[in-house]
C-alpha cells in the first residue's frame, strides 16, 4: 500500500506540475495585491522580533560563536527564528489547503496532493525571502562564506519537503477532524519553545535536550547554525537526519492521504 501511495502522489504532482506552479504564483500575487511594500511586509515582523529579542537577551546567555561580537545574540536568534517561521508558514498553509480549496475539490477531479503542493510552493517564496534576509544579516556582520549560499538552498528544500510531508498527513486529517487546524498554532508555539530556536542548544535543560533526538526540526536548526554562525558544512549525520525526516514524512504522509482519500470529498 505504501509504495502505491507514493507512486500515486508523485504521479499526481508530475501530471499537474504546471497547474501547481501557475496557481502558486497567482496565490503569491493575490496575497500582496494592493500593498505598497508587497512581500517586504513579511520581513517587518521577524526583523522587529529578531532585533528586540537580540537586545533583550544579549546579556542573558552567551552567543554560540564568540567571533560574532555584539551582533551575536541577534544573529543566533535569527538563525533559529527565521527558519522556524518559514516552516510554520508552510505547515499552516499546507494543513489548511484542502479545507480552503473545498469548493474546487467538490467540483474537480484534481488529486488532493496538488492543492497541498501548491500551498507549499507558494509558501516557499516566503521561505526564500526569510533565508535571503538571514544571508544579508550574516553578510552585514562580516562573517559571510560562499559555502552558505551553496548549501543553504539545499537545507531549505529539505525543510520544505518536511513541511510537505507533514501537510500530506495533517491536511486530510484536518478535513475529517477540524480540531487539527485549530490545534496546530498551539503545537507550533509549543514546538518553538521546546526547540533551541531562541536560545543556544547548550542551555536547554537535560530533559528538553534529550527530546531533540526525536524533534524533526533539530537537524535543520543545527545545519543552518553551522552554516551561518560557523561557516562550516553540516556534519554527515546531520545530513542523514534531515534527509531521513524529509523523506520519511513524505512517505508516511502519502500513505495517510491514500488511506483516507475516499472519505475526504464527502466530508468537505
Amino acid at each position: 500500500m505504501s509504495g502505491r501511495a507514493e507512486l500515486a502522489t508523485i504521479s499526481g504532482l508530475i501530471t499537474y506540475r504546471r497547474y501547481i506552479v501557475a496557481n502558486a504564483l497567482n496565490e503569491v500575487r493575490t496575497r500582496y495585491a494592493g500593498t505598497s511594500l508587497g512581500i517586504a511586509w513579511h520581513i517587518m515582523y521577524p526583523l522587529t522580533i529578531v532585533f528586540v529579542l537580540g537586545a533583550v537577551l544579549s546579556g542573558a546567555f552567551p552567543t554560540t560563536n564568540s567571533r560574532l561580537g555584539g551582533v551575536g545574540a541577534s544573529l543566533s536568534i535569527a538563525c533559529g527564528l527565521l527558519p522556524w517561521l518559514a516552516l510554520s508558514d508552510a505547515l499552516s498553509r499546507g494543513t489548511n489547503s484542502l479545507v480552503e480549496h473545498s469548493l474546487y475539490l467538490r467540483k474537480l477531479s484534481i488529486p488532493e496532493e496538488v492543492y497541498i503542493a501548491k500551498s507549499i510552493l507558494a509558501s516557499s517564496i516566503y521561505c526564500a525571502t526569510l533565508l535571503l534576509f538571514l544571508c544579508v544579516l550574516v553578510a552585514l556582520s562580516g562573517h559571510f562564506h560562499p559555502i552558505q549560499l551553496a548549501l543553504l538552498p539545499v537545507v531549505a528544500i529539505l525543510l520544505l519537503m518536511l513541511a510537505f510531508g507533514l501537510s500530506l498527513a495533517l491536511s486530510p486529517l484536518n478535513v475529517l477532524m477540524r480540531d487539527v487546524g485549530q490545534t496546530l498554532p498551539l503545537l507550533l508555539q509549543l514546538g518553538m519553545w521546546l526547540s533551541p530556536v531562541l536560545y543556544p542548544a547548550e542551555l536547554m535543560p537535560y530533559g528538553l535536550a534529550a527530546l531533540q533526538a526525536v524533534n524533526p526540526f533539530s537537524p535543520f536548526l543545527a545545519a543552518i547554525r553551522s552554516l551561518m554562525l560557523d561557516g562550516m558544512a553540516p556534519g554527515i549525520w546531520t545530513w542523514f537526519a534531515m534527509i531521513g525526516w524529509a523523506a520519511g514524512s513524505c512517505i508516511i504522509g502519502a500513505g495517510i492521504l491514500q488511506k483516507v482519500r475516499a472519505e475526504l470529498r464527502d466530508n468537505l
